[in-house]
C-alpha cells in the first residue's frame, strides 16, 4: 500500500450521527462477506436484505458496542498517527462487534463443546462475546485489527461493572491461521468446538437461522471457541489513607497502556492526583434534592413512626475508577434549625447492605466507585422553610469543595408544617358525632388567613370537602350583563396569597390548549389560567379553581401587578350573573385538586340541563377518584373489561406520516409497510385532507366543507371504498376511524356544497383573527339533525371512530348570542350523535376550553373517551420534545381527574426522540399512536410497547391509573429530571411505576426513593405488603428488597444522559417460611430467612406490569411454591425468587402454560435472581388456541 493512513480507534456512538454511522457500518459489514466469505458464520444473500432499521438496530443494541478503525490520508509532511479520537470525513477500514454482558444461560453451550462452566456467580464474572472483526485487505499489515481488539478490551477493562473476573470469548473458523494467531497473542486461548447454530446464536444472530437446523451444515462442530480467561482483572494498588503529596496538574499522571497480556496483568490503569483535582471530578446527587422544593411530609401517628419528626439527607457521591479510593467526608450544609444561621450536618457512610441502588447508563454507571452518606436531623416542632447545599472532601485534611464548583446547581429546598397539624373548616356546623362550640369565624375569616386584602365585591361560603385533609370554600362576585354583541367583562382584584413561596399554575397557551406555568418570588402570569395553586411558606397548597361553562360565564384569572389574584370574568348572558371559584387549602395538592373537582362535578349537576344519552354497550367501568398519594385509582372489572377498550391496540394515524396530500393509495401504502415489518396496527386514524373541500390550494382556515362524501382526486371510488379495501388488506385493524373539525372543517361549511343546501346555517365572527374572521357554520337549531346524518354516513361507509378537532372554535365566537347559542348546543349534539354510533371510540381534540372541561369533560353521567392532552407532537422542532412531555405531564394534574383517558398525541418511531416519547406514552395510561413515514420503522422500540395477545391482535400495556407529574411545582427551565407516577393493578397488591425524563440539555441525576412510588404508604403498618423490589426497565437491574422505612436503602440513584429516560417498577414482594429457605440479606435477620417472590410481568416491555390481569402465589405441599398467573398478552414472563440461585431448573421448576407442561428451552435463569418464562414460544410450540378467553394462563412451580 504506498498511501499512508492516519488511524483512529473509537467506540461508535448510540445517538449522535447514527444515520451516517449505520451506513458506514452496513457499507463494511457487506464488503467483509464479499471479500471474506469464509470467516464469517452470515452470508452476503442474508445481510443484503436487512433493513436499514436492523442495521440500525444492531448499533444501538443495548447488548452491543461496536468499534471501528477509521482512516485519513496522511499528507505531505505529516507523521503518521495512530489515535482512539474520529475524526471527519474518514473512512471506516475496520470494525469489530462486543455482545453482552451475557447471563450464564446465555453463554452456556453444551458439554460436547468442550466449554467448562466457570462456577462463578453473576456478580462475581461478566461475559463477553467478541465477534465480527474484520480489516478492509488495503489496509491490512498496519495492526489495525490488534489495536482494534485491544481497544474493545480497554472499553471492558475501563466500563465493566463489579465483578473482578471479565471473560471474552470469540468463535472462528480454525484453517483462519492469522485471524487464530491475532488472538493468541491477545492471549485467548482454545477452548472447545461449536457448531454454526451455536455460532449464530452466541453472535446474537439467531434470527439468520433457517426453520430446519438439522443439518450438516449446523450441526458440525468445526468451529474454533476461543476465550480470553481473566485476561481483563485489573490489580490496584491497596487503598491510601493517607494524606497523599500535593501536586501540580502537570504531575497527574496515567500509567501508558502495556503492550502485552503479561504486562497488563502487572500494571494499573488507575491516575493519581491530588484531592483537590479528585474532587472536582466527583459527582454528587441528594435526595432530598438540590435545585428543587421539596415538601417534607411529617409522619403519621403510627406505631412504626418514632415520636419525634425526623428528615433523613441522603447522598450518593460517584468518583472515578481512574483514582484511587479515598475516605469521603460529606456534609449537609443547611439553616434548618436557624435561617439565620447555616451549620453542618454531617453525613455518615453507610454499609454497602444499606446502600442506594445505582442505576444509570451502561458506561457511566461503570465507570464510577459509588458511595452512599446519610443522617438524620429533628425537624422543629413549627412549619418553616429553609435551604441546604453539599460540600465533601476527600478526606480530614483536605479542603472542603461544594456541590456547585463542578457544575452550577441552586441549593435546595425544604418546606415542612407544624407538627400534629389538623385542618378542619371552623365555620361549618359540627357533624352529629362532633361535639363542642362552633366557632365564631366566618367563611369570610377563614379564607382570609391565605388570601390577604380580600376583595370586598365577593360572595364566600364554607363548603364540605369530599376529600379528607382539606378545607374547601366557593367565592362568588357579579359579572354585568352583556349588551347587544359584547359580552359582559368583570376584572377583579381577589387578593394576594399570603406567605406565597412558588406557583404552578395551567394557563390558556392559546385558546383551544392549556400548558403549565411556574413561578416564584411573585405571582405572575401573561396568560390566563383556569387553575391556579400556591405553596406556602408552612407547607400549605391554596388551588383555585375558575368555573366555567356554567350559566354562559367564563371564569380565568391572571396577576396583578404586584403579585395580586386577578379574576377576569365574562358573561354571555343578556342579564347579570355570578362568577365563582373554588378554593382549596390542604397539606397535598392532589387531595386539594379532588377536592375542587368533586365540587366541580356538583356545581355542574345543578346547572347543567339533562341531555338524555343513548345507551351503548361498550361502556367502560367508571374509576374511582384519587385522593392521595397513598390512595391509589384501580378500574373495576379489569379482567373482563380490558379489550373493549378500543384504545388498547397500537393505532397508526396518517397526519405526519403521510403529510396533508392524503389519498388512498397513500394510506394502503403505509399499512403495507407497517405489515411488512411485521408492525400490527388495530387501528386506523384517516386524519385531516380526505374531506371534500372548497377553495383548492388555499390555507386551511379558508377552505369549507362541501359534502360527506370524501374528495374524489384522493379517494375516487369514495370513502366505503376505501376502508372496505382496508379491512380486506389488513385483517388486523379493527376499528377506522375519521377526522374532522366540530364545525365542519377549518374553514366551516362551504358556502358552494351540498352541505349547506340540506342543513340551516350562520355566518359567525371569530375572535383569534389568525384562524380566519369569519365563516359560515351549521345553525345550533340543527346542528343535532346534522351529526345524526354524518355519523349516520360514517357508520355505513365503515367508519367506527372519529377524531373530533377544532372544537376550541366555539369559545372563538365573538358575538355573545352566538356563543350562547353554540357553545353548549354543539357540545350536547356532538355528545349524543357520536355516543349512539361509536360508543367511547371518539376523540376530543383541542377541546381544552374552560366551557368543554365543566360542561363535557368534568360529569361522570356517561362513559369515558379519550381527550387530546396538549397541543401536537412536532417532530421537526428539536426543542418541542421535552416540553410536548413536560408539558402532558403537568396537564395530567387536572386531566386525570376528568371524565376522560389523557391522550398525548402521535410520535414516530424512528425519530432521534423516539424512545422519550415512547416511554412517556406507556407511564401516561392513555393511548398509543403512532405516524411513521413508510418505510421508517423503529421494530424494537415497537415490540417494547406492544405485546402480542392470544387472539393474534397485539395490545398496548396500559397502567389502570393516569400518569401525571409527581413534582407540582418545578419549573422546567430549572432542568430537573421530570417524574411521572402511574399504577398498575388493585390496590396494596398493584405497583407503582416512575418514567424518568431528562428534559435538560446536558446529563443530570436523580435519587428516587421508595415511598415516592404511587401506592407505596409510608405510615401503613408493617406486613406481608411493605415489602419491596425496584426494577429497572432499560438495565433490567433489580433493587435488593427495601420497606418504605429502611433510609438510604429504600432508594435508587439513576443517571441519565441528555435525551435520556427510564422507568422504574416498585413491585410488592411476598414472604413465605420455607423449608430450607435461604431469602436474601436485608436490615432483618428474620426476613433474610425467609423466600421473597414477586410476579414481574413481561420483561422487554416498558410497563410489562401492566400485562398481569391477576396473580397469586401461595404453599403447597412440602414447602413448594405455587404461581398463579393470568396475562392479557404473550411475551416473556419475569419471576422474582431471592433464592433463584440455589435452584436447578431442571430440578425445581415446573411451569404450565394452560395446564400444560411448557418446552425446557423456553425456561432461563435471568440476571439478578429472575426466572423467565417465554410465554409467547411455549404457546406457539404447544399449538395452544384462544377460544373462548382473551387472556393466558401461566402455573409456575418452585419447589
Amino acid at each position: 500500500m504506498g498511501q499512508k493512513f492516519h488511524y483512529s480507534f473509537f467506540r461508535i456512538s448510540k445517538d449522535s450521527n447514527l444515520k451516517a454511522s449505520v451506513e458506514k457500518y452496513k457499507n463494511l459489514r457487506l464488503q467483509a462477506l464479499k471479500i471474506a466469505p469464509g470467516s464469517f458464520s452470515s452470508t452476503l444473500e442474508i445481510e443484503s436484505a436487512l433493513l436499514n432499521t436492523e442495521w440500525a438496530a444492531r448499533l444501538t443494541s443495548d447488548k452491543t458496542e461496536t468499534f471501528a478503525c477509521s482512516a485519513t490520508p496522511v499528507l505531505n509532511g505529516e507523521k503518521q498517527q495512530f489515535t482512539t479520537t474520529p475524526t471527519a470525513p474518514a473512512t471506516w477500514v475496520a470494525q469489530l462487534t462486543l455482545r453482552g454482558p451475557l447471563s450464564s444461560e446465555e453463554f452456556a453451550l453444551p458439554a460436547e463443546s468442550g466449554q467448562k462452566p466457570s462456577g462463578r456467580g453473576e456478580f462475581e464474572e461478566e461475559r463477553w462475546q467478541m465477534l465480527s472483526l474484520f480489516t478492509h485487505p488495503e489496509h491490512r499489515g498496519q495492526g489495525l485489527g490488534r489495536k482494534l481488539c485491544q481497544e474493545a478490551l480497554d472499553y471492558l477493562r475501563v466500563y465493566r461493572k463489579r465483578p473482578s473476573v471479565v471473560r471474552v470469548r470469540l468463535m472462528v473458523k480454525p484453517d483462519n491461521h492469522a485471524t487464530v494467531g491475532l488472538y493468541q497473542k491477545l492471549g485467548f486461548e482454545e477452548t472447545g468446538r461449536c457448531t454454526l447454530a451455536e455460532a449464530l446464536v452466541a453472535n446474537g444472530d439467531a434470527a439468520l437461522l433457517p426453520e430446519d437446523i438439522s443439518g450438516e451444515k449446523y450441526t458440525t462442530r468445526s468451529g474454533l471457541i476461543m476465550t480470553g480467561l481473566d485476561m481483563l482483572v485489573r490489580y490496584e494498588l491497596p487503598l491510601v489513607k493517607k494524606k497523599l503529596p500535593a501536586m501540580s496538574v502537570s504531575d497527574i499522571v496515567a500509567v501508558s497502556r502495556p503492550s502485552s497480556p503479561v504486562a497488563r496483568q502487572s500494571t494499573t490503569k488507575t491516575l493519581y492526583a491530588r484531592p483537590s483535582q479528585m474532587s472536582l471530578f466527583a459527582r454528587l446527587v441528594s435526595y432530598p434534592p438540590l435545585a428543587e422544593v421539596t415538601c417534607v411530609k411529617r409522619p403519621r401517628k403510627s406505631s412504626t413512626c418514632p415520636d419525634q419528626d425526623k428528615l433523613r439527607f441522603t447522598v450518593v457521591l460517584s468518583s472515578s475508577t481512574s483514582f484511587l479510593e479515598q475516605d469521603w467526608k460529606v456534609d449537609i450544609w443547611h439553616n434548618i434549625l436557624d435561617n439565620a444561621n447555616w451549620v453542618a450536618l454531617p453525613l455518615v457512610k453507610c454499609e454497602p447492605e444499606n446502600t442506594t441502588t445505582i442505576i444509570g447508563e451502561h458506561r457511566i454507571s461503570r465507570a464510577f466507585h459509588h458511595y452512599t452518606f446519610s443522617s438524620e436531623i429533628e425537624l422543629p416542632p413549627t412549619a418553616g422553610k429553609a435551604n441546604f447545599t453539599i460540600r465533601y472532601k476527600t478526606g480530614n485534611d483536605a479542603d472542603w469543595h461544594w456541590a456547585s464548583q463542578r457544575r452550577y446547581v441552586k441549593d435546595g429546598e425544604l418546606v415542612w408544617g407544624p407538627k400534629g397539624r389538623i385542618l378542619k373548616p371552623l365555620s361549618l356546623p359540627l357533624d352529629s358525632t362532633e361535639t363542642g362550640t362552633t366557632s365564631e369565624k366566618t367563611p369570610r375569616d377563614e379564607i382570609s388567613e391565605y388570601i390577604e386584602n380580600l376583595s370586598s365585591e365577593i360572595d364566600v361560603e364554607a363548603r364540605k370537602s369530599e376529600a379528607p385533609g382539606s378545607l374547601l370554600w366557593s367565592i362568588a362576585g357579579k359579572v354585568p350583563a352583556a349588551e347587544g354583541e359584547t359580552s359582559g367583562r368583570k376584572n377583579l382584584t381577589l387578593g394576594l396569597p399570603k406567605l406565597y413561596l412558588r406557583h404552578f399554575c395551567l394557563v390558556r397557551v392559546w385558546t383551544p390548549w392549556l400548558g403549565p406555568r411556574h413561578g416564584q418570588a411573585k405571582f405572575q402570569t401573561n396568560e390566563d389560567a383556569v387553575l391556579c395553586s400556591f405553596l406556602r411558606s408552612d407547607g400549605l397548597n391554596l388551588v383555585l379553581l375558575g368555573v366555567s361553562g356554567i350559566s354562559n360565564v367564563l371564569t380565568v384569572f391572571r396577576s396583578g401587578d404586584n403579585g395580586e389574584i386577578i379574576v377576569d370574568a365574562r358573561n354571555d348572558n343578556s342579564e347579570e350573573a355570578k362568577f365563582e371559584v373554588l378554593a382549596s387549602v390542604g397539606e397535598d395538592f392532589e387531595v386539594c385538586i379532588s377536592a375542587l373537582i368533586y365540587e366541580a362535578r356538583k356545581v355542574a349537576r345543578g346547572f347543567t340541563t339533562e341531555v338524555a344519552l343513548p345507551i351503548i354497550s361498550d361502556t367502560p367501568p367508571e374509576p374511582d377518584s384519587p385522593i392521595g398519594d397513598d390512595v391509589v385509582v384501580v378500574e373495576k372489572d379489569v379482567r373482563t373489561q380490558w379489550l373493549a377498550d378500543w384504545y388498547e391496540g397500537l393505532t397508526y394515524c396518517t397526519w405526519n406520516g403521510l403529510g396533508p396530500k392524503l389519498t388512498e393509495d397513500k394510506i394502503l401504502h403505509a399499512l403495507d409497510s407497517l405489515k411488512s415489518h411485521g408492525i400490527s396496527v388495530s387501528n386506523l386514524i384517516i386524519d385531516d385532507n380526505w374531506q371534500s373541500l372548497d377553495k383548492q390550494g388555499e390555507e386551511q382556515w379558508s377552505r369549507g366543507w362541501k359534502d360527506f362524501e370524501a374528495n374524489g382526486e384522493g379517494f375516487p371510488a369514495g370513502l366505503g371504498s376505501t376502508t372496505a379495501r382496508i379491512r380486506q388488506e389488513n385483517p388486523s385493524i379493527e376499528h377506522i376511524g375519521v377526522w374532522h373539525a366540530l364545525m365542519g372543517y377549518w374553514g366551516g361549511i362551504s358556502p358552494d356544497g351540498d352541505l349547506v343546501k340540506k342543513y340551516k346555517t350562520k355566518e359567525v365572527r371569530k375572535k383569534d383573527r389568525h384562524v380566519g374572521d369569519t365563516m359560515l357554520a351549521i345553525d345550533p337549531d340543527d346542528i343535532q339533525r346534522f351529526y345524526e346524518d354524518f355519523f349516520s354516513f360514517l357508520t355505513s361507509n365503515g367508519v367506527d371512530a372519529v377524531k373530533t378537532d377544532a372544537q376550541f372554535f366555539l369559545d372563538s365566537l365573538d358575538n355573545a348570542e352566538d356563543r350562547r347559542r353554540f357553545i353548549l348546543s354543539y357540545q350536547d349534539a356532538w355528545t349524543i350523535a357520536s355516543l349512539r354510533y361509536f360508543g367511547t371510540r371518539a376523540i376530543s381534540c383541542m377541546s381544552m376550553t374552560p366551557q368543554h372541561i365543566f360542561h363535557s369533560h368534568i360529569p361522570t353521567t356517561k362513559p369515558r373517551i379519550l381527550l387530546r392532552n396538549s397541543d401536537d407532537f412536532y417532530p421537526d422542532v428539536a426543542d418541542s420534545h421535552p416540553w410536548h412531555i413536560f408539558c402532558n405531564a403537568h396537564n395530567a394534574l387536572l386531566t386525570s381527574h376528568l371524565n376522560v383517558i389523557p391522550d398525548w398525541d402521535m410520535f414516530q418511531t424512528d425519530h432521534p426522540y423516539a424512545s422519550f416519547h415512547a416511554a412517556a406514552r406507556c407511564v401516561s395510561g392513555g393511548p398509543i399512536y403512532i405516524t411513521d413515514k413508510p418505510g421508517q420503522h423503529n421494530v424494537k422500540l415497537i415490540h417494547q410497547i406492544t405485546a402480542p395477545t392470544t387472539r393474534g391482535t397485539s395490545t398496548i400495556l396500559r397502567p389502570s391509573v393516569v400518569g401525571r407529574t409527581l413534582d407540582v411545582y418545578h419549573n422546567y427551565n430549572e432542568g430537573n429530571i421530570l417524574r411521572i407516577g402511574t399504577y398498575s393493578g388493585w390496590a396494596r397488591t398493584g405497583s407503582g411505576i416512575i418514567g424518568l425524563f431528562n428534559i435538560s440539555p446536558a446529563d443530570t441525576a436523580s435519587i428516587v426513593p421508595l415511598i415516592a412510588f404511587p401506592g407505596v404508604d409510608s405510615s401503613s403498618p408493617s406486613g406481608d405488603h411493605d415489602r419491596y423490589v425496584i426494577r429497572s426497565f432499560s438495565t433490567g437491574i433489580i433493587s435488593d428488597i427495601m420497606t418504605p422505612s429502611s433510609g438510604p436503602h429504600a432508594m435508587v440513584s439513576v443517571s441519565l444522559e441528555s435525551k435520556g429516560w427510564e422507568i422504574l417498577t416498585a413491585y410488592p414482594v411476598r414472604s413465605f417460611t420455607l423449608e430450607g429457605s435461604r431469602g436474601c440479606s436485608t436490615s432483618s435477620s428474620m426476613v433474610s430467612l425467609m423466600t421473597h417472590v414477586a410476579v414481574l410481568g413481561l420483561l422487554g416491555k416498558m410497563t410489562g406490569v401492566a400485562a398481569i390481569v391477576n396473580s397469586d402465589v401461595r404453599v403447597v405441599g412440602s414447602g413448594r411454591l405455587q404461581f398463579d398467573i393470568n396475562l392479557k398478552a404473550l411475551g416473556v414472563l419475569g419471576i422474582y425468587h431471592s433464592a433463584l440461585e440455589t435452584k436447578d431448573i431442571d430440578d425445581h421448576v415446573m411451569v404450565m402454560v394452560s395446564g400444560l407442561a411448557v418446552p425446557r428451552q423456553t425456561v432461563w435463569k435471568d440476571r439478578d435472581k429472575v426466572l423467565a418464562v417465554d410465554v409467547f414460544r411455549a404457546w406457539s410450540a404447544l399449538g395452544l388456541d384462544a377460544g373462548w378467553s382473551n387472556e393466558v394462563r401461566v402455573q409456575v412451580f418452585i419447589s
